[in-house]
């Protein structure tokens, strides 16, 4: 009975742990706001995002004067802008714009996805003190409706991950406790929930690479992409998934070995 109940609670961890690395990471650095945000900040200091800005704030601005020559004149001052400490910050702050745009619930599913760059802007008129400021919205076009991704389109699925997360944790922790309390060889549970563990690092690993195909899929059949800046940020999201797979392949490598270690020093007492 106790080896039935120990090796009925190891599957269950087992299951349970595959599925809690790949959640939580997602839940608590896609999915929430502000994990999300602190994912996003470092692209600010990307030259290719830098540039891409500085040239459509140079671009907005410019159209919005009738000066000749007006593209000469802004186009320092917002290459000083997007090279300054702010801009990191302040891109986090646009790209946050996506995930809401994707992760909120939607009262219109057709709504094109727009980076409001309006804050941006204004930051280098403020830098030229010339007193003048946008009062509108000045937005760059991502996506639209008609391509695979639409407004709230992650927002059930969202909802559903930080679910998944939370219950594979608690039910994780509880049945690998119980399998190693009831368990004849624990040394045998332990190494199982390493491989585990390794498991669910080669789930991050290949999710992070089909992630990064399906969206740029997606993004690259709509017109007017900013995509020097969703190519980026999609590569920093793929990026870290993996490298977080790869810390998870490592640490359940490391746990089953000390399992197998365990199983041979102890013999069948543990």
């Amino acid at each position: 009975m106790r080896t039935f109940l120990s090796g009925l609670a190891t599957i269950v961890a087992v299951v349970a742990i595959v599925l809690a690395v790949p959640a939580v990471w997602i839940s608590e650095r896609i999915v929430s706001d502000d994990g999300f945000s602190s994912l996003i900040e470092p692209v600010g200091h990307d030259q290719a995002v830098k540039d891409y800005l500085a040239g459509q704030i140079t671009d907005e601005i410019a159209s919005r004067t009738s000066i000749s020559g007006a593209e000469s004149v802004v186009r320092p001052l917002a290459n000083a802008y997007t090279n300054s400490s702010q801009f990191p910050a302040d891109f986090a702050d646009v790209a946050k714009q996506q995930h809401q745009w994707l992760f909120d619930e939607a009262s219109d599913p057709n709504a094109p996805m727009q980076l409001d760059i309006t804050p941006m802007v204004n930051r280098v008129l403020a830098s030229a003190r010339v007193g003048v400021t946008v009062s509108g919205s000045i937005t760059i076009p991502v996506s639209s409706g008609d391509t695979g991704l639409h407004a709230g389109a992650y927002h059930r699925a969202g909802e559903q991950i930080t679910t998944i997360s939370k219950v594979s944790v608690i039910v994780g922790i509880i049945a690998a406790v119980i399998a190693l309390l009831v368990a004849r060889r624990r040394g045998t549970v332990i190494a199982w929930l390493g491989i585990a563990a390794v498991i669910a690092g080669v789930v991050c690993w290949a999710g992070a690479n089909l992630y990064g195909t399906y969206v740029k899929n997606d993004l690259s059949s709509s017109e007017n992409s900013a995509k020097p800046v969703a190519d980026v940020v999609i590569d920093t999201i793929s990026q870290e998934l993996q490298w977080t797979g790869v810390i998870s392949m490592l640490v359940g490598a490391g746990i089953f070995v000390f399992g197998v270690v365990v199983r041979l020093v102890f013999g069948g007492r543990r």
